[in-house]
Formats: structure tokens, sequence, C-alpha cells
């Protein structure tokens, strides 16, 4: 594929799981507001922004050293993505262990186990759809967060709307989209190509990247510093037009999932 077309689906893609997620979620703010009271979309706030808070510390994290390390051609990608899972599992064991100690805060009393598969869910979710990303799956990873978004609101319509289950029904929409995209994502990526495709440009480039995966060719320590260079520095990028593309494509996801 030509890689301007590449750079163009992809950007589309990349703007419509970013940007039109965001516009869907507004759009649906009135919606929420006539279904629920204000003290139960308060309750749901206070809710979800404890489950964000938690989520970076139940899974310490785990799916940057996904991205990280699966970026790498040396590393085995299996081994890469149990321990992904195995670490979200793990911090999900240590915080069922607290939930008595959560359960004591006024706000989360009798809600605790949603915020346990909200936190479970969404960084499961974040796992599978990190590594996807690694592999070279950009256009899952995008179509993943378009597909999320429609379940949401689809979930939100059901259980607050035809089954009105409050603030319950609110969470328990999120948990069901993470879960299903989790699915979703996990069965294409387990297929990655074993090699990537060699681009256009000579070795004379030390960032050399796959046009259709966004993946780094080159794993040697100095080429990845030098990556890290490439993007942060704010440099235009070599002048090849191949080049020019791996540089935007590379940019446009640094951009788009930051």
């Amino acid at each position: 594929m030509n890689p301007y077309k590449s750079l163009m689906a992809n950007t589309v893609l990349f703007g419509i799981s970013t940007f039109g997620a965001r516009f869907l979620t507004f759009l649906l703010t009135p919606f929420y507001t006539r279904i629920l009271s204000s003290a139960e979309y308060g309750v749901t706030d206070l809710l979800l922004q404890t489950g964000n808070l938690i989520i970076p510390i139940a899974s310490v994290g785990i799916a940057n050293g996904v991205i990280r390390y699966g970026l790498e051609r040396s590393t085995d990608k299996n081994s890469v993505f149990t321990t992904g899972l195995l670490t979200a599992s793990a911090g999900f064991v240590v915080l069922l262990l607290l939930s008595p100690l959560l359960d004591r805060v006024a706000f989360l009393s009798g809600y605790v186990w949603l915020i346990l598969l909200y936190v479970l869910a969404a960084n499961v979710h974040s796992v599978c759809n990190q590594f996807a990303r690694s592999i070279g799956h950009v256009r899952l990873f995008a179509l993943d967060g378009i597909l999320r978004t429609a379940l949401t609101i689809l979930f939100n319509i059901l259980l607050l709307a035809v089954f009105p289950m409050g603030v319950t029904g609110y969470v328990l929409a999120n948990v069901l989209a993470d879960g299903i995209t989790t699915v979703f994502v996990f069965l294409p990526a387990g297929h990655h190509p074993d090699a990537p495709v060699q681009c256009a440009a000579g070795p004379q480039h030390p960032l050399q990247l796959d046009h259709q995966h966004l993946r780094p060719i080159s794993d040697r320590p100095a080429d990845r510093k030098c990556r890290h260079r490439y993007l942060r520095s704010g440099q235009q990028g070599p002048q090849h037009p191949h080049d020019r593309c791996q540089y935007l494509h590379l940019r446009m996801a640094d951009l788009c999932s930051g």
C-alpha cells in the first residue's frame, strides 16, 4: 500500500477513535443527567474517578512495560503478554484483599465490587490494547477505541433507560465495554507477523520503521536511543518520502495515544 495512503487512513482512524469518542460522550451528557439524579450522577463520577486512580496502582503501570518490550523484536512476545496479564491479575488479587478497607470509605460502601470489576476490566483491556499496538496492529488499536465508545453508549442506554439500574448500570456499562473489546483485541493480536516489511530507506538512517505496523526494525540500544531523540527533539525527519511517512506514522501514534 502507498505509504501516504496508509498514513492518511491511519490518521482518519486515530482521529475518529480519539476525538469522535469524546464528542459522542459529550453529546450524551444530557441523557445521563436526565436519567440520573444529581446525587446519582455525583456518585458515578466519584466511583469512576476512584477507579481511575486505583487502575495505575493496581497494575503498577504494566501496560507501559508491555508496549516497551513488545516493540523489541528480540523479546518473546508470548512472555511479554503473559507477564502483563499475570501482573494485572496479581494487582487485582491484592485489591481484592484490601476490599474490606475500601468498603469503609463512605461513598464506596456498597459499590466496592463495582470498583473491583471496573479496575480489573480496565487493566486487562489496557494490556491487550497496548500489546496489539506494540506488535503492529495499529488499525486494530484505533478501531478498539471506536468500538469501546459505541459499546459504552449502547450499554448505558440499555442499563439506564431500558433496565434502570442507576449507578450500578452506569459503571457496569464501562465494565462490559472493556470486557467485549478485550476479546475483540485479543483474538486478532494473537497472530502477529514474524518479520516486518523492509522499508525503502537505506541503512544510513538508524530509525527504520515498518510502514504497515509502526514497529521498529532495528532494536540495537543505540538505535532505540536514536528513535527517542528523533521523536522528542522536534526534528523534521529524513528527506526520503518513505522516511517522512515513517516519521509521521510514529509521531501520529505517539500523539494520539498520549
